[in-house]
């Protein structure tokens, strides 16, 4: 059986990866939140290699009828590189 070691910079290349949550901004968190969030983890993995970071949405904060509001997410963040919308 083949292990792998946290040290290995393959494994961190494959396998690093940060899930920031689901339906953040849904649930009320601010679009500044999340992308301030999303830096920080991406800016961390750096120190490891890199690896992707990645969250869920549902329709309300990129629906442009509420833009204005702290919630509204009007781009994906830089640091975001997966995001899914329900």
């Amino acid at each position: 059986m083949a292990r792998l070691s946290p040290r290995d910079p393959s494994v961190v290349d494959y396998c690093a990866r940060r899930f920031l949550g689901d339906e953040l901004c849904c649930s009320g968190v601010p679009f500044a939140n999340l992308s301030n969030v999303a830096q920080f983890a991406k800016d961390r993995m750096k120190q490891y290699g890199g690896g992707l970071v990645y969250t869920n949405e549902c329709i309300r904060p990129v629906n442009d009828s509420f833009a204005g509001h702290i919630f509204y997410i009007p781009h994906v963040p830089p640091a975001i590189d997966l995001f899914s919308i329900e």
